[in-house]
């Protein structure tokens, strides 16, 4: 992997992540920028061509250590789940085109809220935070 100025901590942290999500055969550029598409509330984003593993990611210089552990997950979870963002998508194609807009939308907030929760469990290392009482999550077995 490759990164504009990472510190190296997080260059470790990027390839470990990298390893855990089986991104071994990617080339993954890590960038880091002032700004993301104009909006301050990005803090990463990442393009990819799965066919070709090949990733770019940004994520903001003046994110702390920690918010930049999430986007760095969130970003590989993307490039990870990309088979199931390219299959999505072309299953839009296949809705009439009138309804093709929403049915869009509808692919990328899905996939977004998966990315989002995955990644939040991942950089916790599944780990219940210290006020939840482990009994909590009891299994119902049918």
């Amino acid at each position: 992997m490759t990164g504009d100025h990472l510190p190296d901590h997080l260059e470790r942290y990027a390839c470990d992540v990298r390893d855990l999500l089986g991104l071994q055969d990617w080339t993954i550029t890590i960038t880091l920028v002032d700004e993301i598409d104009h909006d301050p509330r990005t803090g990463g984003q990442c393009s990819y061509l799965e066919p070709y593993r090949i990733a770019k990611i940004l994520i903001r210089r003046d994110a702390t250590d920690e918010k930049m552990h999430e986007h760095l997950m969130h970003e590989l979870l993307h490039a990870a789940l990309a088979p199931l963002d390219y299959a999505a998508q072309s299953a839009v194609e296949l809705v009439p085109k009138p309804q093709r807009k929403v049915a869009k939308q509808m692919v990328y907030d899905g996939c977004e809220r998966a990315v989002v929760a995955l990644a939040k469990a991942l950089v916790a290392g599944i780990r219940p935070p210290p006020s939840s009482p482990s009994a909590a999550c009891t299994p119902v077995l049918e």
